[in-house]
């Protein structure tokens, strides 16, 4: 985290994507460095392995991130089929994310989601 904040004055926000097994993406926020209000480091690196596998669809992966992702992630995340997540933190000040996560939890419905936070298992299908 450190490391990516150095490079990006924004905020130290760093993802993973393992697929089956192995790392195929890693990033951190680059809104700053790039000026540009996409470059979120879910999004990145979801674009990233979109290209190493070659597919929009990340069926087998799992996306970890430190923050809980913003609605523009949240959705990217539907849209590519991720079928888990797993965050470190939770931002309770931010409204739009009551309401991300709400569209999240409404779409898992018909997507079997897996949703971590820290080491806690969240299992939309429960509720």
């Amino acid at each position: 985290m450190r490391r990516a904040q150095l490079f990006d004055r924004g905020s130290p926000v760093g993802a993973v994507i393992v697929y089956n097994g192995v790392i195929i993406a890693r990033d951190h926020n680059r809104v700053e460095a790039k000026k540009d209000c996409t470059s979120h480091a879910e999004i990145l690196c979801m674009r990233r392995a979109m290209q190493v596998i070659g597919d929009w669809r990340l069926t087998s992966a799992t996306l970890y991130t430190t923050l809980e992702p913003c609605s523009m992630c949240a959705g990217a995340i539907i849209l590519s089929r991720i079928p888990r997540l797993v965050w470190g933190l939770q931002i309770f000040d931010m409204a739009l994310v009551v309401l991300a996560w709400t569209y999240f939890l409404l779409c898992a419905l018909y997507i079997r989601w897996m949703l971590y936070q820290g080491y806690v298992q969240v299992n939309p299908h429960n509720y």
